[in-house]
């Protein structure tokens, strides 16, 4: 970290993760896969602070590199924070967030297992499916006339792109037809007719 006084600050960082994920089954078919991912992530953050305002902004790069049996895949992803506040006087405040990430996918997304969960229904993933995307903002208004009361009204909006879904497909016809990187599938063993969503991206 450096300080740059009445400037504010700014920080350096460096982190890894490292996930490893085993699917082992034994049932109407043996099967077993081990998903390993690391991720190794820079950024800086830089604050500046006085008697009524506070703001941070941080950004970086993550590089994901993530093995699936023979297939080796990597992503460079960037994310950012970002938040900021404004105290009008000893009573009133006002603050506004903001956050951007990649997040990493469980080994069960990417396995291509067949699990039978009831004698209904199967599951599996699919090895194409691909990271997801998310943004989130919020706003928040405090209001503190004494230590016995306080008054708080916020919003929040959350935006997820790349989304993957399950889709629900027929035994009879589960792998004739290709699925998309942001599908996974149940598969139903009798009959039931099913209407893919034409979008899977979401905003909540």
């Amino acid at each position: 970290m450096h300080d740059f006084g009445k400037y504010g600050n700014i920080t350096a960082i460096l982190n890894g993760t490292l996930l490893s994920n085993r699917t082992q089954y034994s049932g109407t078919s043996t099967a077993s896969d081990h998903l390993t991912t690391y991720r190794v992530g820079s950024g800086l953050f830089y604050n500046f602070k006085t008697d009524k305002f506070n703001g941070l902004i941080g950004g970086g790069f993550n590089y994901d590199h993530s093995t699936l049996g023979d297939v080796s895949e990597h992503y460079t992803q960037p994310w950012m924070d970002f938040s900021l506040q404004y105290a009008f006087n000893n009573k009133n405040s006002i603050s506004a967030e903001f956050h951007h990430a990649t997040w990493t996918l469980a080994s069960s997304y990417r396995s291509t297992a067949i699990i039978q969960s009831n004698p209904l229904f199967s599951y599996t993933g699919n090895p194409d499916v691909t990271p997801y995307k998310s943004w989130d903002a919020n706003l928040r208004y405090v209001f503190m006339p004494n230590n016995k009361f306080n008054f708080a009204a916020f919003g929040q909006t959350t935006v997820i792109t790349d989304r993957y879904a399950y889709v629900l497909r027929h035994l009879q016809t589960a792998f004739s037809a290709p699925y998309s990187k942001r599908e996974l599938a149940i598969i139903h063993h009798g009959y039931m007719e099913y209407k893919a969503p034409h979008d899977l991206s979401t905003t909540v």
